[in-house]
């Protein structure tokens, strides 16, 4: 709960210095003050024009290496392609971190994601995913997850947009030499995203919720925060925080993760 609140605050601010910097100019060419009722608005979706950008791409990395009294590798890389006319959202996104400490291997984990999200009528959205995962170090070979369900969309506008989605769930799992669990899961997700539309500045908060059906003990959790600049034409800096918990990991391992991370690359 504690990292949830700071996530939060963290994008309150943002959202507050991103509203004063993006507040739109009124007809007589002078900026118009931020209102709050400005901040609170839902934003009826119309659909892009052919002449506005449908198709995003970005792909980041880091790599540091470290030699001497500690020899060691940190990397980490990430890459989306999205398809965005305002009334369809869909794209896939890849995200995995590396690293060895004294030539042992401390980190090996990836995770894979594909939506489609189609706006319905404000404050409704229908949408369907699948999530793919490993993570070495827990033994976990693969995790799938598929889903379709229904999004609230609180806020809509220039500024922000918060929302929360459910929808019941189909997970794979498969951990080291066990046999593959297959069960029905819940999916709960609250998102918030500063700067939806603007290619320059992004600040993007995201929690998950995914219990066992049939028992709310067992679940997992996350919350991931993270912050996008686009410098000149095609170079983003990226930068964020990563915390998750699976409350059935086996008990010699440790059911808490947790990373941050600072990435550079390139955008289009």
């Amino acid at each position: 709960m504690k990292k949830a609140i700071i996530a939060l605050c963290i994008a309150a601010v943002s959202a507050t210095v991103y509203a004063e910097e993006a507040s739109p100019s009124a007809d007589n060419g002078k900026t118009k003050p931020f209102s709050a009722m400005d901040f609170f608005s839902l934003n009826k979706e119309t659909e892009k024009n052919k002449d506005e950008q449908r198709w995003f791409f970005n792909a980041s990395g880091m790599y540091i290496r470290k030699t001497g009294n500690t020899d060691s590798v940190d990397s980490s890389y990430s890459s989306s392609l999205k398809y965005d006319n305002n009334i369809i959202e869909s794209g896939v996104s890849y995200a995995g971190f590396y690293g060895k400490a004294s030539g042992i291997c401390d980190e090996n984990k990836g995770n894979g994601f594909f939506n489609f999200d189609y706006y319905v009528f404000s404050p409704l959205e229908i949408f369907t995913y699948v999530q793919a995962e490993y993570d070495r170090m827990i033994e976990l070979r693969c995790r799938y997850n598929a889903g379709v369900g229904l999004k609230f969309v609180f806020f809509r506008n220039d500024y922000w947009k918060a929302d929360l989605s459910g929808a019941p769930v189909y997970q794979y799992e498969n951990y080291g030499d066990l046999s593959a669990d297959k069960e029905w899961r819940w999916s709960i997700r609250g998102r918030i995203l500063i700067g939806p539309k603007n290619e320059t500045f992004s600040v993007r908060y995201v929690y998950f919720y995914i219990p066992l059906m049939n028992d709310y003990r067992i679940y997992r959790q996350s919350h991931d925060v993270s912050m996008s600049v686009k410098m000149q034409k095609y170079i983003l800096f990226k930068a964020g925080y990563n915390y998750s918990y699976d409350a059935e990991i086996p008990s010699e391992k440790k059911k808490t993760d947790m990373r941050y991370y600072v990435q550079a690359g390139i955008t289009i």
